[in-house]
């Protein structure tokens, strides 16, 4: 594992990466003066206006759906109206879907968000981070670069935005592996940690970078791996209201990282389950039907249960509630309400 390395990519480099997979622009804005947002065109098409100074106005209609590549230029405007800039990026990424392979919105969105975080407006390199990676709205549409993905992350970061800064960690640690070669995705991680880091020093401790940083201890992710030093910080994390990090604590019974405790487990996972986790919910649940986990046998609070964690979206609750519903055991026979939770185990399912 290596220790030290700089980003992947310059950050230098960045704001040209894909300046000429774009149309250049005609008409050239002299500034961005205003902006309009409105939702009278009809899906899929984006939903943006820019009025300028100069007349131009970039729209999108049925009859002209994809006027972006050829109407709208931004050049210095973007040192002087950055965070317009930044929302017209934002605008056009979010009305991605519909479009098509081989339209330019989307690499035109990147371009806009890039000039706008080289003017200042750092959060434009998340929106280039999320708009280089699979996985998100955006994944089918724009070309896929995971170097160039965490290298914005990491100018982000480097310019001291926080939200770009925990992206860059949470991505090299669950989404890096397989995207770059080993050597680099070293660096990367190792970067990761040393950023994490960075995030967690001084202040109120975070419940979601702690547990994260508990999750690349755990596997090796940028550090050496270390499971005491990672049931710690799974410790702080619920300690600061994670619910997540609750259902790990219950899934540590046998002395992982730390001695043996079922009592603890218990406690944990009833934790979990009154912070929300939806499948601490479905075990404690499973522990009322079957008096397991060291709880009575409750019939009623198992019902409960699996009701929470299927209204919270975990889809074996509402298949559990279906059939119990259906045959009659462990609950009263009701065809109705079993027809209520397999219909929402199946919108569920496409989730």
């Amino acid at each position: 594992m290596t220790t030290d390395s700089s980003p992947p990519v310059p950050a230098a480099s960045l704001a040209d990466s894909n300046a000429t997979n774009v149309a250049a622009p005609t008409g050239g804005m002299a500034a961005i003066l205003a902006h309009d947002f409105t939702a009278t065109y009809p899906a899929p098409y984006p939903k943006l206006q820019i009025s300028t100074d100069n007349g131009l106005r970039v729209v999108a209609t049925a009859e002209h759906p994809r006027p972006f590549s050829n109407a709208l230029a931004v050049d210095a405007d973007a040192a002087a109206y950055p965070a317009l800039v930044l929302l017209a990026a934002e605008e056009l990424a979010g009305s991605l879907i519909g479009l098509t392979p081989g339209d330019d919105g989307p690499l035109l969105a990147e371009k806009l968000a890039m000039r706008a975080a080289t003017a200042g407006q750092t959060d434009g390199y998340d929106l280039v981070g999320r708009l280089n990676r699979t996985g998100n709205a955006f994944g089918r549409l724009h070309p896929d670069d995971a170097r160039l993905s965490f290298a914005a992350l990491a100018a982000g970061a480097s310019a001291g935005d926080r939200a770009c800064a925990a992206r860059f960690a949470h991505n090299a640690h669950y989404m890096l592996p397989g995207t770059l070669p080993p050597d680099e995705a070293d660096a990367t991680q190792a970067k990761a940690a040393r950023v994490l880091d960075e995030l967690l020093a001084g202040g109120a401790p975070d419940a979601e970078l702690a547990f994260l940083k508990a999750q690349m201890l755990r596997d090796g992710t940028g550090y050496e791996k270390d499971y005491a030093a990672a049931r710690r910080f799974v410790q702080i994390a619920a300690d600061a209201g994670s619910a997540e990090a609750e259902l790990e604590l219950y899934r540590y019974p046998h002395g992982v990282g730390g001695p043996k405790d079922e009592a603890a487990s218990l406690r944990h996972l009833v934790a979990g389950a009154h912070k929300g986790e939806s499948t601490a919910m479905y075990i404690l649940a499973e522990a009322y039907a079957e008096r397991s986990e060291g709880v009575q046998k409750d019939h009623a609070l198992s019902i409960e249960w699996y009701r929470k964690s299927a209204d919270a979206g975990f889809e074996p609750a509402a298949e559990e509630l279906a059939q119990m519903y259906r045959t009659g055991e462990g609950a009263p026979l009701d065809l109705a309400l079993a027809d209520k939770y397999e219909k929402m185990a199946e919108e569920l399912s496409y989730m």
